[in-house]
């Protein structure tokens, strides 16, 4: 449950920071070195975070200078993120800037949406956990879906125990990640699905899924 407890905090504390007046103003100013420094700021205070990008909405830029970069799929992110809803994705899954992408609208007294907070964690957050599981009859993959098929971008176990259909899936809401699990002599397929389910209680429902696992182990 250790993932679950960091990850709710993580967003706690980056929503928490979109109410920023210095914030509200910096961006309703176009102040650029202002939110810079704000940004840096917060990197600071949002614990493991790698690094912390402001966007001001309409003037979204990629960032292909600064660790870990920012292209489009990281701009995409930061709009989606501006109905008010948490936005997450793993980004770079392939290279050294492998991270886990969070963001959060800004939003106005208006109740306007004027910009986006954007976190980078370390993509090790997932990784680690399911690789850390312990369970060495079961294999498992973390898939993303963005447009066409699902891509496995990471896998844990033995390979030979995939037989067909995943034994568990979970699709997480809010994401575009899923979670495929195989164990020898499991049970049929079982979807996990909670359509009401809030993005920050997303990672424990993956702990859950675990547990249930290896008691069929």
């Amino acid at each position: 449950d250790n993932i679950g407890t960091q990850v709710t905090a993580y967003f706690a504390s980056l929503e928490a920071l979109t109410t920023d007046e210095e914030l509200i103003k910096a961006i309703k100013e176009g102040d650029d070195a202002r939110l810079k420094e704000l940004a840096t700021n917060y990197q600071g205070r949002l614990t493991d975070s790698l690094k912390v990008r402001v966007f001001i909405r309409g003037q979204e830029k990629p960032d292909s200078i600064n660790s870990p970069t920012c292209g489009f799929a990281c701009v995409e992110i930061a709009r989606a993120a501006y109905d008010g809803k948490p936005a997450a994705e793993a980004l770079l899954f392939r290279s050294a800037d492998a991270n886990l992408t969070l963001a959060r609208g800004i939003i106005d007294q208006n109740g306007q949406a004027i910009g986006a907070l954007v976190a980078h964690y370390p993509f090790s957050l997932l990784k680690n956990e399911i690789a850390n599981l312990g369970i060495p009859s079961m294999y498992t993959e973390l898939r993303q879906t963005i447009d066409g098929p699902a891509v496995v971008i990471f896998s844990h176990g033995d390979r030979t125990v995939k037989q067909g259909t995943a034994q568990k899936l979970l699709r997480i809401p809010l994401s575009k990640w899923v979670i495929a699990a195989w164990t020898p002599g499991g049970v049929a397929v079982e979807e996990y699905i909670e359509p009401e389910l809030p993005w920050l209680y997303i990672i424990m429902g993956i702990v859950v899924l675990i547990g249930g696992i290896a008691i069929l182990v």
